[in-house]
């Protein structure tokens, strides 16, 4: 069985899945520049997504398009009848694609997703692909970005590594499924001697998620990515600048496994107050969930290969994880500090990280 190309079907062998797009509503599209787009992925994901000691059984096919773009009806027509693709051996998980602005053949392929859309594998007939609107082509910025040790943050103890671009969005695969993607963006630049550097991204985002910022080390032993807000207090970084905490990769052997199946993988974070003497953790600071929204606070204290989970408020080292249904706002308060309000999204690739710092009132 093959996944048949968009919305038409006549070239493909049967059995075949037929699939659709289904463009955005007027009001979605409205003010969004699609004119970078230069080419759309797919990624059939197949039901076996892999470990740490294989990789996912995912079929994947890139198109250039034509010419640029004027509207997500134009994009539509340019990719109509230009995908066929074979299912996945080990049977369809659900179907992802993306806009981006970017060509097929880059060296490079990493891009940050213009649009996206996805759908979960169909238990009968075709597949409806919705075209979300995510970033607008003409929301460029750059950033200053400093990655500090989320456990020792206090410290401002400038790391050696890379700093890049990215952002964090929905899957779109079903509410049983991983909630939240990332794309690495293509500014990728060396964290300079005073633990900063300079990265080229966007500056807002139209679908339920965020512009990211993320750190990997040399050996990728020590990761994180973050949530950009240049209005949040920091910690070690200037007010403006960007602030992205650092875990070992390791913790992802320490997580709750049932917490995992219902949500997703966590956002892991600290609590800081950047007014004490040395600057330090916050113990004490609590976290609450945005009305309506769902998900799951859990206080710990990392140990020797563990987490120890503790009740509210934060502990000696202020750090907590939040695990969600997608991306969620959250406030963080402790008692004679300014409440701080954040969104928090986690994902199954590079883990999220949160430096909350909260000034003294």
């Amino acid at each position: 069985m093959r996944i048949c190309a968009l919305l038409v079907v006549a070239a493909c062998a049967d059995p075949a899945i037929e699939m659709h797009l289904v463009e955005p509503a007027a009001d979605q599209a409205a003010n969004v520049d699609v004119s970078c787009i230069t080419a759309v992925d797919i990624t059939a994901l197949g039901n076996d997504q892999g470990d740490p000691n294989h990789p996912p059984d995912d079929s994947q096919q890139c198109v250039d398009l034509p010419q640029a773009p004027t509207s997500f009806s134009d994009i539509a027509s340019m990719m109509r009848g230009k995908f066929d693709m074979p299912l996945p051996t080990s049977g369809l998980l659900g179907v992802s694609l993306r806009g981006i602005a970017g060509h097929c053949g880059d060296q490079v392929p990493y891009h940050e997703a213009m649009f996206y859309g996805g759908a979960p594998a169909p238990t009968g007939g075709d597949m409806a692909i919705p075209m979300e609107p995510n970033i607008s082509c003409n929301a460029t910025t750059t950033y200053t970005v400093r990655a500090v040790p989320l456990l020792d943050a206090g410290s401002c103890t400038p790391i050696a590594g890379d700093e890049y671009a990215a952002d964090i969005r929905p899957a779109d695969l079903g509410a049983d499924k991983p909630l939240m993607m990332l794309d690495f963006g293509t500014s990728v630049a060396n964290v300079a001697a005073d633990g900063t550097t300079q990265i080229s991204s966007y500056n807002k985002i139209a679908g339920a998620g965020c512009i990211a910022a993320g750190y990997e080390d040399p050996t990728s032993t020590n990761l994180g990515v973050t949530c950009i807000d240049t209005k949040a207090p920091t910690l070690c970084a200037t007010p403006g600048q960007v602030e992205v905490g650092v875990i070992p990769a390791i913790w992802g052997n320490y997580l709750d496994t049932d917490l995992l199946q219902q949500f997703g993988d966590p956002v892991f974070a600290a609590a800081y107050d950047p007014g004490a003497t040395p600057k330090g953790p916050l113990t004490g600071a609590t976290v609450t969930i945005d009305s309506g929204l769902t998900g799951k606070v859990v206080y710990v204290e990392p140990t020797s290969g563990s987490f120890q989970i503790h009740d509210a408020p934060t502990g000696a080292s202020g750090m907590f994880l939040v695990y969600a249904k997608g991306a969620i706002g959250i406030t963080v308060a402790a008692p004679g500090h300014a409440s701080e309000h954040y969104i928090v999204a986690g994902t199954p690739t590079d883990p999220s990280t949160l430096i909350a710092a909260l000034p003294r009132m």
